[in-house]
């Protein structure tokens, strides 16, 4: 689902609503896929920042399947700000198998319609991180929701932010895999 909101992020200016040029194109697509992702969490670091939009859930077109992800920001001591990315691991069953993604997934009944609960409860499923324990800000839902076509049929997306309120002394520790779903975690510096 990120490569979704990174795509949209590389090749469309969301505010300005800009198209990239050809020139434009051809420079990001001779960059590696770190160095990509590196300047999407940069990117979307500044845009989480600047399109704050409120509410939990929104009303779609399309009702039906929903999923939420979260955008977790913490600093070190210095001051440097870190973006959590995962990378999904190998399923047959998962359309985004392998692919580095924001913690998050599909609403269950449990989330009682609330798009933020389903963000907070699937980080904690996939990387023991409670963003609603007291020591995350909310920074809302960050921008309006996206209807993609997995497989045919529709999935509305909703993003969330959260940052740390405390820095963090150090650095960003190693996460441990808490989930069959996520083969691995790590912060990214924006």
């Amino acid at each position: 689902m990120l490569g979704f909101f990174i795509k949209l992020k590389l090749s469309n200016d969301p505010i300005s609503g800009r198209k990239e040029t050809k020139e434009e194109k051809k420079r990001r697509d001779g960059r590696s896929a770190a160095a990509r992702v590196a300047m999407a969490a940069s990117g979307l670091s500044s845009l989480l920042r600047r399109l704050p939009i409120p509410g939990r859930r929104r009303r779609t077109l399309v009702e039906g399947r929903r999923a939420a992800l979260a955008a977790l920001f913490r600093r070190g001591p210095s001051g440097a700000e870190h973006l959590l990315f995962i990378k999904r691991a190998a399923s047959p069953s998962d359309p985004w198998s392998g692919h580095v993604a924001l913690p998050g997934g599909r609403a269950e009944l449990a989330d009682k319609g609330d798009d933020e609960a389903t963000a907070a409860r699937e980080t904690l499923e996939e990387v023991g991180i409670d963003p609603l324990d007291g020591s995350w800000r909310r920074l809302g839902r960050i921008v309006d929701d996206r209807l993609i076509y997995p497989g045919g049929r529709p999935l509305t997306v909703a993003l969330f932010g959260f940052e740390q309120i405390e820095p963090v002394e150090g650095a960003p520790a190693e996460l441990a895999q808490v989930s069959r779903e996520v083969e691995f975690a790590w912060w990214v510096p924006t």
